[in-house]
């Protein structure tokens, strides 16, 4: 049973990717005919709220909301590290390459620079993940990859203790 509710919530999301405009009925509709999920429109009701999509009323749309799509952020971030078996202990901060004075740039730009390390075939799509999940919550947040594995992460220090923490959540596979 509880498969069947997290395969519809799966499929849900994915309509309301595709489809614009949809109401309640429409999305029972979709999930019936592209699906073969039946479902009355009060277990639709209830999944929206489990999902926790909202109405925009501006948009006129159905659309999960801001902690939804973190939380599938936090997600997408954990599923592609474990698969290559990546732990919290693969994050660690600082540049100790010696070609960055990370000291001197820290006290001028009140920056803290984080490298973490992953499988190479995965780190550019880690990044591109990374900022999504943060860049709306903490400004300055960029990630760069480079092709060796290697995520740079560059946020405000006053962030430091909260990125940090989220970041080794997500790794040890707590969501928000």
């Amino acid at each position: 049973m509880k498969e069947n509710k997290q395969i519809r919530h799966r499929k849900i999301k994915e309509i309301l990717k595709t489809y614009d405009r949809l109401t309640q009925d429409g999305i029972r509709q979709i999930l019936a005919e592209e699906y073969s999920i039946e479902v009355d429109r009060s277990i639709i009701s209830k999944d929206l709220k489990e999902l926790k999509i909202h109405r925009n009323k501006e948009k006129m749309t159905l659309e999960l909301s801001q902690e939804s799509k973190q939380r599938d952020l936090q997600i997408q971030i954990y599923n592609l590290l474990s698969s290559t078996g990546i732990e919290s202990n693969y994050f660690h901060n600082g540049l100790d390459d010696g070609k960055v004075n990370t000291k001197e740039a820290q006290e001028k730009l009140n920056l803290t620079f984080e490298i973490f390390y992953t499988e190479p075939q995965i780190a550019v799509a880690v990044a591109v993940l990374l900022e999504q999940l943060f860049e709306n919550r903490y400004d300055p947040f960029v990630a760069f990859a480079n092709h060796s594995g290697k995520i740079l992460l560059t946020f405000s220090e006053r962030d430091q203790v909260n990125i940090t923490a989220e970041l080794n959540q997500i790794l040890d596979g707590h969501f928000v």
